[in-house]
Parts: C-alpha cells; structure tokens; sequence
C-alpha cells in the first residue's frame, strides 16, 4: 500500500504567536488613542462640555445685553443689579436668581439690596454664574473667570435687528445731549432803560427773558427790543406772551419774537415798569 503525500499548506504555531503580539500591540496602542486623560475620547468629551458652556455664557451675556437695552429704552440709564434680577426672574429660560450660589429655589423675586453679586442658571445647562454688581460674569460653577477671559466677554454676537435697536437707541441719547448757552442781549437804549434781556438756547430750542424794563419813548405797537444771535432764528409765525407789569400782574402788553427779532408790544406811556416776561419756543 502506497504512501498518502501531504501537500496542505498551513500557518506554523511560531507565525501565530508572533500575529497575536502584533494585534495585541495595535490594539494596545488603540486603546491607548482613544481613551486616558489625554485621548481622542477624553478630548472630545472636553471639547463638547467647553462648548456647552461657551453657549450658555454667550446666552447669559445676551440676557444682560437685553436687560441694558431695555433700561436705556425705558430710563436712559444703565441697569443696576437689582433690575437685572427682575428680569431674569421673568424669564422663563432661567431656573432660579439668588444672593447665594447652589441654593436652588423659584424664581420669585429677589431683594438685591447691596449685595455685590446674584447667582442664576439656566434651565437646560448645569452651570451656575455669578454676575457681580457692574453686571460683569465673574464665576461659572464658582471658578472665577480670569480677568482676560472676562474683557473678551464684552464681546458677544448679537442678532443684525439688535444691533439696530441699540444703533437707534444711543442716536436719541445722544440727540437729548445738546450745549445749551445763555447770553445777555443788548436791548435798544433809546426805547427802554434798566433791566435785562438774555436768550438761553440749543440745538431745538429758545428761551428768551426779560427783567425789570422800563420804557422811556412815547411810541406804541410794536418796539424793538433786542436782536437775537445769528443761529437763534424763529421760523413764521412770530409767537407772542403777556407780560408781567410792576406789581406783578398780567397786563395787555405782550413780548414778541418775529425772526431774530424781539419786539413789546406796549399801549402803556413812558416810565412804564415790565417786572417780568419770557417766551420759550421750539424749531
């Protein structure tokens, strides 16, 4: 009976071992990525919780943007700590607003008084900030955030309608911040003696006062008084006031502004006393 000849080929136990060590080692080095402190799990993990929280403050930030807005529209003043307060109480994204950190509670509202901080969160974040009295973020979670960290905070994205409303809002602040000057007029010598005529005015307005005028010509109707400065010039048509006569009471005399002139208007004779008269006008 003739030998079987053996031609299978296989793997030998030398070249196993050797493959198994080798998938090891690459598994080793695998786990080793992906997991420890510094691995791609780890750091992603990270870099979703710093993203978690970059969002929350970026939404905390806009809330105080808001609550400053809103103040300037209603008092044309910056907010304080106390209105803040109130408005996060309303607002239904936040879970509490307190004088002390991790005391959960509702949200009723909070008397500041003169503390120098609050604490809030919001509702579907797990942090805690802390807003000092200057209305700045200066802790999440208690860790107080790095004087750096909090002057990049002063900038924040805000929406292209927001950016507007706040345009408009400084405008009309800065529209109601006018100079406003007072001069003394000179006033016709040959027609009046004794007293004073002064013009207080801006950029939308007029005021114009007489004091202690005496009348020395016999003429009546309308007599020149004053002249009024260049920029001070009365659209038509002209406004007229009584004037108050020497015991104080209103007589039928009046003063008159008609362009950049200011005229009385006098039925009285010479040596008539005018204690006091004023007319204040818009343009």
């Amino acid at each position: 009976m003739g030998k079987r000849k053996n031609n299978q080929k296989g793997i030998t136990m030398i070249a196993l071992i050797v493959t198994i060590i080798i998938l090891l080692i690459l598994a080793g080095v695998t786990i080793a990525t992906l997991s420890g402190e510094n691995g791609l799990l780890s750091k992603t993990d990270k870099a979703k919780e710093e993203n978690k929280k970059q969002s929350a403050t970026e939404i905390i930030n806009l809330k105080i943007t808001n609550a400053q807005m809103e103040s300037y529209k209603e008092t044309q003043s910056m907010p304080n700590l106390q209105y803040l307060a109130n408005m996060l109480c309303k607002d239904e994204e936040i879970q509490y607003v307190e004088l002390e950190t991790q005391k959960l509670a509702t949200l009723k509202e909070i008397e500041v008084g003169n503390a120098d901080a609050i604490y809030t969160k919001l509702k579907d974040y797990d942090y805690e900030f802390k807003i000092s009295k200057s209305l700045k973020l200066v802790a999440i979670n208690g860790v107080e955030i790095a004087e750096k960290e909090e002057n990049n905070g002063d900038t924040i994205t805000v929406s292209k309608a927001e950016w507007e409303e706040l345009k408009s809002t400084v405008a009309d602040l800065k529209n109601k911040v006018e100079e406003v000057k007072t001069i003394n007029l000179d006033f016709d010598r040959d027609n009046w003696s004794s007293g004073s005529v002064t013009c207080t005015y801006s950029a939308h307005s007029c005021t114009v006062s007489v004091r202690d005028l005496v009348k020395n010509t016999s003429n009546k109707e309308w007599i020149k008084l004053a002249t009024l400065p260049k920029e001070v010039t009365l659209p038509s048509p002209f406004v007229a006031v009584p004037i108050q006569g020497s015991a104080g009471e209103a007589v039928k005399d009046r003063i008159i502004v008609d362009g950049n002139q200011v005229f009385i208007e006098t039925h009285a004779e010479p040596g008539a006393y005018y204690l006091w008269g004023g007319i204040t006008y818009t343009y």
